[in-house]
Formats: C-alpha cells, structure tokens, sequence
C-alpha cells in the first residue's frame, strides 16, 4: 500500500511539474475588457483595457475599448482621448475607432468633427455594425451625422442623412416649420 500511495504521489508532482505557469498578454487582457463590456462592467472592462495598453501601448484595440468604455460611462472627453491615441490604419479597428469619435464629439458638442468622423466611418464601410453590441451600428453613426449637421444648421445635409435611414421622410426646406419638422425627425428617430 505505501508503494501506491508514493507511485500516485509521484505521478502528481510530475504532472504539477510538467504545467507551466501561464500569463496573459495584450491581446488576453483586451479580449477579457470586452467580456466585462458585454456584461455591462465597464469599470472593470477599463481596468483590463488598460492593462493591455501597458503591456504593449502600440494595440490600437486597446485604445478602442476603451474609448468605448468611456462613451458608455458618460466621459465622452476620456472617451475621445483615447480614440485619439489610436492609430485608424486598420481596417475594422479603425473603422470603429472612428464612429466612438464621432459619437464622442457629438457628445461634446464638436459637431464638424461629429460629422466628419461618422462620414469617415461610413465612407469604410456604409453597412457598419459595432462588433462588440450588435445594437450599435451604421443607423446610429447616420443619425450622429444627420444631428451633427442640424446643429450646424445646415438643413439640407441633415435631411439627406436623416433619408438614408428612412427614405420615406420628405420636408420642404423653404417652409418656416421645417427645421421644427427635422428636429420631431431626429428625436423620434433617436428614441429607437
């Protein structure tokens, strides 16, 4: 009986032996700050986030986590700071990066940049839906165009913009009611 117990005891250390400790890398900590993203934890996701950024400060989607962290916390200012700091080189990063700018300048009340963000965005790629909440795509970064441009009254562009989202909806711009008219469009529209 003592030789069995010393045989398992010995297959035991060898197995623990053969295990290697292993430890996370950029990539690993971004890949778990979006888990805690879709489980709503968006202080945690920012802690993983920031992780990866310091394990290697050049993974853009570091950066684009936590822009986005940021923008569902309310601190569209952190939110653009880091979008900023990343590089929109690639492709589907970079297209993301750009709609979380557009969304966070809209917040800030930046609307040309708002709108030249989303337009970029949507000039990468017109059918565009967040890969992180499928709830978040091409119609919310034209709706962020379309509002950018009325804030800027120029009329016309948002109506263009607010029609590509529902091409149905017709008003005549020489009309007093219009920009009130545009204004119930936006809103109605921003509720969904």
């Amino acid at each position: 009986m003592p030789k069995l117990t010393t045989l398992i005891l010995i297959i035991l250390m060898l197995t623990a032996a053969c295990r290697k400790e292993v430890f996370p890398d950029h990539v690993d900590y971004v890949d778990y700050g979006w888990e805690r993203m879709a489980l709503l934890d968006y202080r945690g996701a920012i802690e993983n986030f920031n992780l990866g950024v310091a394990e290697d400060p050049t993974y853009n989607d570091a950066y684009n986590g936590l822009g986005w962290a940021y923008i569902k916390l309310n601190a569209a200012d952190t939110a653009y700071i880091n979008f900023a700091l990343a590089d929109v080189d690639s492709a589907v990063v970079g297209t993301e990066i750009y709609a979380g700018r557009a969304f966070a300048k809209l917040a800030l009340n930046d609307y040309a940049a708002a709108v030249t963000n989303g337009r970029t965005a949507l000039g990468r790629d017109a059918d565009w839906v967040f890969q992180h909440d499928i709830n978040i795509a091409w119609d919310n970064l034209t709706l962020v165009v379309a509002i950018g441009f009325f804030s800027q009254a120029d009329f016309d562009s948002c109506l263009v913009w607010i029609q590509k989202i529902e091409s149905t909806f017709i008003v005549d711009l020489t009309a007093t009611a219009a920009p009130a008219l545009l204004a119930d469009k936006l809103a109605e529209l921003n509720a969904f």
